[in-house]
């Protein structure tokens, strides 16, 4: 009735609300707008031990959080087998993501505009294409994992290059960029503190 509907809108409009997604199996999205789950100008959430696999974008994230100290946090999920893990519209500020495995995806971080996810906070999470070294053994890479991903950016620049998203060419493009940086490309994000092995077996 009226007055449910008054309290869920109160409710709503509650600023201290916060969204908790935990134990959920977010797959099979695809298709030019498929995507596990995404937020819009979103503040308060945390995702965590959720499986977010094969679907065209992972997840998405505009203007989340809207306020930078209600804090979004994605911990402990596993990202497999998605077109794209995550993808941001613009610098998400405020936005973390702690000990996730990031498994088989075609790619890691993409964003809009051309711009960087360097303002989002990547920490102790495994990466299948970290290539680093543990010396110390404490389990985690002795050295940042850094990502470039100049395909991306082609990408944006020329929106009819998206027809060859995950083929050869594009991954040859990459591979090159990775290995000579002065080919022409920027950091896309970086996790200081990589795991060197899964945090989670995968399903079966």
């Amino acid at each position: 009735d009226e007055g449910n509907l008054d309290q869920l809108a109160q409710f709503l409009r509650d600023p201290g609300v916060k969204v908790h997604v935990e134990r959920n199996v977010l797959a099979g999205a695809q298709g030019p707008a498929g995507m596990g789950i995404g937020f819009k100008e979103a503040d308060a959430v945390t995702l965590t031990d959720n499986l977010i696999v094969a679907n065209t974008v992972g997840t998405f994230l505009d203007l989340t959080p809207r306020n930078p100290d209600k804090t979004v946090l994605f911990q402990g999920n596993l990202f497999a087998l998605n077109r794209c893990a995550v993808r941001a519209h613009s610098p998400e500020r405020g936005a973390s993501f702690l000990q996730n495995d990031f498994r088989h995806n075609d790619s890691f971080v993409e964003t809009d505009g051309n711009t960087d996810a360097l303002t989002v906070r990547f920490d102790q999470n495994y990466w299948d294409g970290y290539v680093g070294y543990d010396l110390n053994g404490d389990g985690f890479g002795d050295v940042a994992y850094i990502t470039h991903t100049p395909s991306s950016e082609l990408r944006e620049a020329y929106p009819s290059l998206r027809f060859f998203h995950g083929g050869v060419a594009m991954a040859l493009y990459d591979a090159v960029a990775e290995a000579m940086p002065f080919f022409g490309s920027k950091v896309m994000f970086t996790d200081e503190h990589p795991k060197m092995r899964p945090h989670r077996e995968l399903p079966r």
